[in-house]
């Protein structure tokens, strides 16, 4: 048996807010989800808001029900090979990794291993998340439905039965916020040219978006 019931491999913003969603969510305390992060003083300050911590992602890996792999796709050649060293059942695999198939993380953990793909946006970090999901064939129809009531926790999910479409997606989700947030900047810029101050255009520029 698992000591704890969740845990996240590079616990940084994203990482953080996930497993933070899901505490505020009352889908388990503090106590039984583990986080590990190479800094001391993240780690310190997660254990004082009551989370488990540690800075070995092998032991996240060993310890968990359910892992979120929250690493840079650029650190998985580092990540994937510690945790296969691991023995013991395997955890649900959550990966919020861009460009990171499903293939590239079964060649080096086994196509038994139970992964679902999650695309998060940066909104979900303040509960407003867009977010898709994708499991593989390893993964079972219940695993897939307590990932989405997880993110469905921290806005709204939609569910995909083939991997590509998470690629297909993006424009619509992952990289939108950019694209707002270059219109919204734009319209604030107008507004300046007409003499209106960038914090007044800025406040009514958002609240606008907010409404529509």
């Amino acid at each position: 048996m698992k000591k704890y019931r969740f845990g996240v491999i590079g616990a940084g913003n994203m990482g953080t807010a996930i497993a933070q969603g899901a505490v505020r969510a009352g889908l388990f305390p503090p106590g039984e989800v583990l986080l590990a992060n190479r800094g001391a003083q993240s780690r310190a300050a997660h254990a004082a808001q009551g989370y488990a911590v540690t800075g070995d992602n092998a032991a996240v890996w060993r310890d968990c029900e359910t892992v979120v792999l929250a690493v840079k796709p650029q650190s998985f050649d580092e990540v994937l090979p510690s945790l296969t060293a691991c023995g013991g059942d395997k955890p649900l695999l959550v990966s919020i990794a861009a460009g990171i198939p499903f293939a590239r993380m079964e060649a080096a953990l086994g196509a038994d291993t139970p992964i679902i793909r999650v695309m998060p946006n940066t909104p979900l970090v303040l509960g407003m998340g867009a977010t898709q999901l994708v499991k593989n064939a390893a993964a079972t129809a219940e695993q897939l439905d307590r990932v989405r009531a997880l993110f469905d926790t921290m806005g709204v999910t939609v569910v995909f039965d083939e991997e590509r479409m998470l690629n297909e997606v993006i424009p619509y989700a992952g990289s939108a916020p950019a694209y707002l947030y270059a219109f919204a900047d734009a319209l604030v810029q107008s507004a300046g040219a007409h003499g209106i101050s960038a914090d007044d255009a800025l406040s009514l520029v958002c609240q606008t978006m907010i409404g529509a």
